[in-house]
Parts: C-alpha cells; sequence; structure tokens
C-alpha cells in the first residue's frame, strides 16, 4: 500500500482526550505526554521532494527520556534517510498547553 498526502485522521478533542488518558494510566507511561516541534521544522520535512509526509518514531534521547524523531516519509513507504530528522523537541511536562502548565490533552 502506497503512503499519500491524506493519510492520517482527524478525531474528536473528546477522543483525543481519552486516547492520551488511557497511555498515562498505562505501563507505557514514562511521565512525558508530548513534545513540541514549531511549525518550520515540520513544514522543511515536508516541503522535501519526494515527502508524501512524516512518520514518527518514539525514541529516547541521550537525557534517558522519552521522546520522537520526525522524518520525511515516501509514497512507496520509504523514509528519506538523506533528509532534514527532526529531534531535541520540547517536552511537556514541563511546558504544556493549559492555562497552568498542565496538558490539554
Amino acid at each position: 500500500m502506497a503512503l499519500t498526502v491524506n493519510d492520517g485522521s482527524v478525531i474528536t478533542l473528546s477522543q483525543a482526550a481519552e486516547w492520551t488518558q488511557n497511555y498515562r494510566n498505562s505501563e507505557f507511561y514514562s511521565g512525558t505526554n508530548a513534545v513540541f516541534y514549531g511549525k518550520n521544522k515540520i513544514a522543511s520535512i515536508c516541503n522535501q521532494s519526494g515527502a508524501a509526509g512524516m512518520r514518527i518514531y518514539f525514541a529516547i534521547n541521550d537525557n534517558n527520556e522519552p521522546t520522537v524523531v520526525l522524518i520525511g516519509a515516501a509514497e512507496d513507504g520509504t523514509d528519506l534517510e538523506n533528509g532534514i530528522i527532526v529531534e531535541r523537541g520540547v517536552l511537556c511536562p514541563p511546558i504544556c498547553g493549559g492555562g497552568g502548565g498542565e496538558s490539554v490533552l
């Protein structure tokens, strides 16, 4: 199956909140809720020649913290290994989406 620029599904805030709560209640939860990346970094990945979108890999960084690594992916499903790869996002916590520093999701 080929990847397309329209892959993925839009979900409701309610469903997103339920699923993220499921994660926080799971054995996999490490204390990190999310990782933020600026839109310029995301655009630089998606605007590369041959990119149909972006693949997000779960990872553990040099500080032994959970994070994700972003890489472009082509329609045939291959990673753009010679392209832009992004990490060093901003972890939540401590900087999260809610007004009091807590995550909205």
